[in-house]
C-alpha cells in the first residue's frame, strides 16, 4: 500500500478508518481502539498506556484528508471492515459502554451535590436550631411550662408584656413584688388596684384572664414558640400540613382543635384589629353563621392569603421569622394560583382521581408521622421543624422557577 506512514494505525498497521484521537495525541481505527477497550476495560492508549477522558471522537480533520488522498484505499478497507459482522458488534458494544459512563459521570456529581446541599442544609438548621435552643433555653424558661404558683416576680413581669394591653403595669408588678401566689390567692380588686389598672375595659379583661389562670393553672400559649413548647408535635403536623394541605388542615383544625387552634385563627384573620384586640386575651366566643360562612369562603379560594394574614399579625411578638413564613406563603399563594389554572385552562382535571389519591396519601403520611412523632428524638424534630420555618422560602423559589420556565 503507498501511503503515508502517519496515515498508518499503530495497532493494526493499515490504513486509517474512523481515525479517532485520544487526549495522548495519538491516533488509531475506532474499531482497534473497541477491540482494545472490549477486551481490557481499561481507558489506556494502546500505544503509550496514558489514560483518556470523556468519549474518544472521530478526528474529522484526519478522515478528510484520508479521504480524498486515498480515497479507494479507504473504501476498499470498509468494504472489509463491513464484511465481517462481528467488527460492527465490537463498535456497538464499545459505544454502549461509553454511553452508559457519559451519563453516569453527571449522576455522580448529582449525588455529590446532593449530599453537600444537605450537609450545608444541617449544618443551617443546626444553627438555627441552637440559636434558638440557647435564646430560649430549650423551651424550658417559656411561661406555659410553668405552673402559676411557682412563677416569680420575673415571670409576671414577663406575662404582663406578653399582653400588649397590660404591659403598662408590668412596673408596678416589678416594684411591688407580685409573683405567681399573689396572682391566684389574692383578691382580684386589690390586684387591680396594686397595679393601677383605671380603664374599665382593661379591668374587665384583666379579672377574666385571672379567672383563666385559675382554673388553667398555666399561662395559654400567645407566641408561635410558647405553642411549639405546649404542643411540640402539633406543631410540627401544622408546619408541614398547613403548607401542603392548607384546607384540608383547617377542616381539621376545626373538628378536633375548635377553641386552642381554629377560633384564634379564625378571628385573627377576620378582625380589623387582628391579635392586638382585647377579647383575643381570653376565651373566644362562637363565630355567628355568617362569620364561619365568609371565613370558609376566603379559606378555600385564597388559603395562603389567609394564612399570610395571619402572620403578618405575628410581627408584634416575633422578630424575624414572620418575615420567612409570609415570603413562603407569597410563594405558595403563587404555586397555588398557577396549579389551579392549569387544572382548568390545561383540563388537567380530568385527572383528579389521580389528584385525589396523591393528597389523601399525603395527609395519611403527616397524620402517622404526628401518632408516631413522640418515638423520634427530639433533636430531630425540631430540626424538621426549624427547616420547615426557615428553609421553605428557599426551595419554593427554586419550584416558583421551575414552573415559570416549564
Amino acid at each position: 500500500m503507498d501511503y503515508d506512514e502517519e496515515l498508518r494505525c499503530p495497532v493494526c498497521f493499515l490504513l486509517l478508518v474512523d481515525p479517532t484521537t485520544l487526549n495522548c495525541g495519538h491516533t488509531m481505527c475506532k474499531l482497534c481502539l473497541a477491540r482494545w477497550y472490549n477486551v481490557s476495560k481499561k481507558k489506556e492508549c494502546t500505544v503509550c498506556r496514558q489514560q483518556w477522558e470523556g468519549q474518544p471522537k472521530v478526528n474529522t480533520t484526519i478522515r478528510n484528508i484520508i479521504n480524498k488522498m486515498h480515497y479507494r484505499q479507504l473504501v476498499m478497507r470498509e468494504k472489509d471492515l463491513q464484511q465481517d459482522p462481528e467488527n460492527a458488534a465490537q463498535l456497538q458494544e464499545f459505544e454502549k459502554c461509553m454511553n452508559t459512563m457519559m451519563t453516569a459521570q453527571p449522576q455522580k456529581a448529582d449525588v455529590s451535590s446532593f449530599f453537600k446541599g444537605i450537609l450545608l442544609t444541617l449544618v443551617v438548621v443546626m444553627i438555627i436550631y441552637l440559636f434558638n435552643y440557647w435564646h430560649n433555653f430549650g423551651g424550658r424558661d417559656q411561661l406555659v411550662n410553668k405552673p402559676v404558683a411557682f412563677w416569680r416576680t420575673s415571670d409576671v413581669v414577663k406575662w404582663l408584656n406578653s399582653m400588649q394591653w397590660a404591659s403598662n403595669y408590668s412596673q408596678n408588678a416589678q416594684m411591688l413584688g407580685i409573683d405567681g401566689h399573689m396572682l391566684l390567692d389574692g383578691n382580684e380588686l386589690k390586684l387591680l388596684e396594686l397595679l393601677n389598672v383605671t380603664d374599665v375595659a382593661h379591668q374587665n379583661v384583666f379579672q377574666m384572664t385571672i379567672h383563666s389562670l385559675r382554673s388553667t393553672g398555666v399561662k395559654m400559649p400567645s407566641t408561635l414558640w410558647e405553642y411549639k413548647a405546649l404542643y411540640p408535635g402539633r406543631s410540627l403536623f401544622l408546619v408541614y400540613a398547613l403548607k401542603e394541605f392548607p384546607r384540608s388542615t383547617m377542616l381539621l383544625n376545626y373538628f378536633f382543635y375548635y377553641e386552642e387552634s381554629f377560633l384564634p385563627f379564625m378571628y385573627t384573620t377576620t378582625s380589623t384589629n387582628g391579635r392586638d384586640s382585647l377579647t383575643f386575651v381570653v376565651k373566644l366566643p362562637d363565630p355567628t353563621i355568617f362569620q364561619l360562612l365568609s371565613f370558609w369562603v376566603f379559606m378555600l379560594a385564597m388559603p395562603y392569603y389567609m394564612l399570610g394574614l395571619f402572620t403578618w399579625h405575628m410581627r408584634s411578638v416575633h422578630t424575624y421569622t414572620p418575615w420567612f413564613l409570609m415570603t413562603s406563603c407569597a410563594l405558595l399563594m403563587l404555586l397555588d394560583g398557577t396549579f389551579y389554572s392549569e387544572l382548568i385552562f390545561q383540563q388537567r382535571w380530568r385527572n383528579w382521581s389521580h389528584y385525589l389519591k396523591l393528597h389523601i396519601k399525603e395527609m395519611l403520611t403527616s397524620a402517622i408521622f404526628m401518632i408516631f412523632w413522640p418515638l423520634a428524638p427530639s433533636f430531630f424534630c425540631d430540626l424538621l421543624f426549624y427547616g420547615a420555618l426557615y428553609l421553605t422560602p428557599l426551595s419554593l423559589v427554586k419550584s416558583v422557577w421551575q414552573r415559570t420556565r416549564g
